[in-house]
């Protein structure tokens, strides 16, 4: 097991990204599930070192971006989430079957079903770990609308943000990112295609896989 989260007086640093996408126009090609993946540490510089160490390690440039989709071939993608393996960081993910949800879910913009789909995921993460936190999100949108409209329903729903800095960044610029790219990759791979290798290697970390799923009530009889 990973070692546990520090105490308050020592705030983490969050990144999150996505894998699939929030489209439904499954005829067009869009994914059947979405993933949401945080990860939590309280030592962002080592990680970022790591992954600046694994590049030269496998003589990539400098400014290369780690994204589980590009990771072509079995033995790369291996050996990058065993690199992994090695870094502490807790993982908090959601993932939904896009195909289950209800219609009036099917009406959200993308924008809106990324919001709600954060929103349930912040939650599951302990308020005591989220307290002065800083969370950088992967810019879904380059004017920030689905951050925006993740903060309000954050606060529409009346749930404590704790995080004193909730930003977006361009994962090519920011190591932890990539990270989570590549966790919210590897579980997109396992619920989607049936492939979990890379998911089980990082079963140590992850401290929550949540299937967001909406409750149907049965009808009166």
């Amino acid at each position: 097991m990973i070692e546990p989260m520090p105490d308050s007086q020592m705030c983490l640093t969050f990144a999150g990204d996505e894998a699939g996408d929030a489209s439904f126009s499954f005829d067009e090609g869009a994914s059947t599930h979405f993933v949401l993946a945080l990860i939590a540490t309280a030592q962002p510089d080592v990680l970022r070192g790591a992954m600046a160490l694994l590049r030269e390690q496998r003589g990539l440039p400098a400014d290369y971006e780690f994204k589980y989709h590009k990771l072509s071939s079995a033995g790369l993608r291996r050996a990058v989430i065993e690199r992994l393996q090695a870094m502490d960081f807790a993982v908090y993910a959601l993932t939904v079957d896009k195909t289950t949800l209800p219609v009036y879910l099917r009406a959200l913009d993308a924008h809106s079903l990324y919001a709600l789909l954060a929103a349930e995921l912040i939650v599951q993460v302990p308020l005591s770990e989220r307290e002065g936190a800083i969370l950088l999100l992967d810019e879904f949108d380059p004017r920030g609308r689905a951050l925006l409209a993740l903060k309000r329903a954050l606060k529409r729903r009346g749930i404590r943000r704790g995080f004193r800095k909730m930003l977006n960044v361009r994962s090519r610029s920011e190591p932890l990112v990539q990270i989570a790219d590549l966790v919210a990759g590897a579980i997109l791979r396992a619920v989607a295609q049936g492939d979990g290798e890379s998911l089980s290697r990082l079963q140590h970390q992850t401290r929550l896989l949540y299937h967001f799923q909406v409750e149907t009530k049965n009808p009166p009889s």
